[in-house]
């Protein structure tokens, strides 16, 4: 069961991307989807169940403050 969603979306790339233009697309989709919108808002225990958006800004945040004491 933990590979379902990864074997779904493979696929499903499969099956839409026949032409070098729509494998482009769809890759660069996929890119886009993972990297600028998943891997911005999963949370992560490395980061103590921080996403890493939120984690980055609370250490800016924390530096700014450290800069300003």
């Amino acid at each position: 069961w933990g590979n379902a969603a990864t074997e779904s979306l493979m696929g499903l790339i499969k099956a839409e991307a026949r032409t070098l233009e729509a494998r482009e697309r769809s890759t660069l989709e996929i890119f886009e989807h993972i990297e600028c919108f998943y891997n911005r808002v999963r949370m992560h225990s490395a980061l103590g169940n921080l996403s890493p958006e939120e984690f980055e800004a609370r250490n800016l945040k924390d530096a700014a403050e450290e800069k300003a004491a």
